[in-house]
């Protein structure tokens, strides 16, 4: 996997790449055989692309399967707040109606935003904190009615799970 593909789903708009990120963009990316490296390429996006979630998002992704989980949550809140400021939308999920904008409207950041939220969940999940998890999947399934994210998918498994039922093993 090279670090262009990271940005598949929110792709670069006609703009001019400068050539080191181009350079960047291509580098290989393998979180199995060197995650250290692959860590550091993502910081390094980070830094040059600092206003987009892409790099933010993978690691995020990275941390939590990792199971580095307080340092996905904060990186999931960056996400959360990057997204919404370039979305022009109050990030504060837990008041937020679907009936309003921009959750009709769906863009890049209110994807990212959304997707952002189900990884959340996602967390809670691997934690333990299932009754936390549906929570937060509900408001995501309330705000995404489409399922277009497919936090129906967790949203089920803590359906049928209660935090008595699920017990961690890292």
């Amino acid at each position: 996997m090279q670090l262009r593909e990271l940005f598949n789903d929110f792709p670069f708009k006609a703009e001019i790449i400068p050539i080191a990120v181009q350079k960047l963009l291509n580098e290989p990316l393998d979180v199995l055989e060197d995650w250290t490296r692959a860590e550091n390429l993502l910081l390094a996006a980070r830094k040059i692309l600092p206003d987009r979630p892409e790099p933010l998002v993978a690691l995020y992704k990275i941390y939590a399967y990792s199971n580095r989980f307080a340092e996905s949550l904060q990186v999931i809140e960056k996400t959360l707040a990057m997204t919404a400021a370039n979305g022009q939308f109050d990030g504060g999920w837990q008041s937020m109606d679907p009936l309003n904008p921009p959750w009709k409207l769906v863009d890049d950041n209110v994807r990212c935003f959304l997707y952002s939220m189900k990884a959340i969940g996602f967390v809670y999940i691997r934690q333990g904190r299932v009754a936390e998890a549906h929570q937060i999947l509900a408001k995501v399934l309330q705000l995404d009615s489409s399922d277009l994210v497919g936090a129906s998918v967790l949203f089920d498994i803590t359906s049928r799970l209660t935090d008595e039922d699920y017990e961690f093993v890292a």
